[in-house]
């Protein structure tokens, strides 16, 4: 499955940038993105923490899920998943980080999926690192605060390694699914293969 990350446009880099430690909650804030990665390297290593792949592309995302900044991103160039080499759904959360509402169905379609979610065997909680809950969090808000009907009882889906919470919500127009995730799909007659 590929997915595009938000990224500042050309000509609309931020006249400051900063970032929130996803493992401590330390904020960052330097006047230029080589500043931060430097700040945010330098602090990770002295905290005996592991280092973040990819961190200048996920300090971009990050900016662009905060509102005063969203109006200056655009998506980058698509990714494969074996890049981010994400597991249980958190960094999955970057390919949709920003539904906006052009791109999320209403109340009565989520909670429909929401009750199929709850008790489906892909419905999984799995023991999460700080950074995998800190991008679930930063998933949700991409959802402006909605909730499904069981909101509370959805965790990340097996299959597409997605979190359920934010899923729910989303279109999905143009999303592609491997052979094997229609195939997971189809045996529990998923929404996602249903909606298309």
């Amino acid at each position: 499955m590929a997915f595009s990350l938000l990224k500042f446009k050309a000509l609309e880099a931020p006249d400051k940038f900063i970032f929130k430690d996803p493992d401590t909650g330390r904020d960052f804030l330097a006047a230029d993105k080589a500043t931060i990665i430097k700040q945010i390297v330098s602090y990770r290593a002295q905290n005996e923490l592991e280092p973040l792949e990819y961190l200048g592309t996920v300090i971009e995302a990050y900016m662009c899920s905060i509102p005063e900044y969203r109006y200056k991103c655009e998506p980058s160039a698509k990714f494969s998943r074996s890049i981010f080499g994400y597991i249980s759904g958190g960094m999955a959360l970057l390919k949709n980080v920003f539904y906006g509402e052009h791109n999320m169905v209403i109340q009565k379609v989520a909670d429909r999926r929401s009750s199929q979610c709850v008790f489906c065997r892909h419905n999984v909680f799995p023991d999460k690192s700080a950074f995998l809950r800190w991008s679930d969090d930063l998933a949700e808000a991409a959802t402006h605060g909605r909730k499904a009907k069981y909101h509370n009882k959805l965790g990340n889906c097996t299959v597409c390694s997605c979190p359920l919470k934010p899923k729910v919500w989303y279109k999905g127009e143009g999303e592609k699914f491997s052979k094997e995730e229609v195939s997971a799909f189809m045996e529990v007659n998923c929404w996602q293969i249903k909606s298309r």
